[in-house]
């Protein structure tokens, strides 16, 4: 299971060098593309999904804030620095 730091640390590094301009919306498989089911060591997608969730809610991440749900449910988020 991922910890909250090497979740923060992951998504960092993929904002980075994935481009993700500041005042992008993204979900999290357009975020991790190819490697969406491999990055976090075990997890499934939902849990991993819920865990970067309550990381945004308790601010662990302020580059990034959350949006919506879509009508796929999936959690939209937006960089924000």
């Amino acid at each position: 299971m991922a910890t909250d730091t090497k979740i923060i640390k992951l998504v960092q590094k993929h904002l980075r060098e994935g481009g993700t301009p500041v005042g992008s919306d993204f979900n999290l498989p357009e975020l991790f593309g190819d490697n969406w089911n491999k990055e976090y060591l075990g997890e499934s997608e939902t849990v991993f999904g819920k865990r970067f969730k309550a990381a945004i809610d308790r601010g662990s991440l302020p580059e990034v804030e959350w949006v919506e749900r879509n009508s796929a449910n999936l959690n939209i988020y937006r960089r924000v620095s």
